[in-house]
């Protein structure tokens, strides 16, 4: 995570921002099995903080700064979600 000395925001941020993104833009249909099992690549987050001061929305924009690369027509889709005021987008 060559970003990390260069911004404010959570290193755990900026990875867990960047693992959500991920298995958002590869989709559902890459899969691996444990036991009988399917697992696919979608999680959950939930980033909590002091408002306007926890960088929440900083580490959301490093993770999509990267993604958009991998995939600008997918980054294209990705509307804003839940959020206080002021704050970015999550993924």
């Amino acid at each position: 995570m060559a970003v990390v000395p260069h911004t404010e925001a959570d290193p755990a941020a900026v990875l867990v921002q960047m693992l959500i993104g991920f298995g958002n833009l590869i989709g559902r249909h890459p899969n691996f099995l444990a036991e009988a099992d399917t697992h696919r690549m979608n999680e959950n987050i939930v980033l909590v903080g002091d408002t306007a001061k926890a960088r929440k929305g900083v580490s959301y924009g490093h993770a999509m700064k990267l993604l958009k690369l991998c995939d600008p027509g997918w980054a294209a889709n990705i509307k804003s979600g839940l959020s206080t005021a002021g704050s970015g987008p999550p993924v």
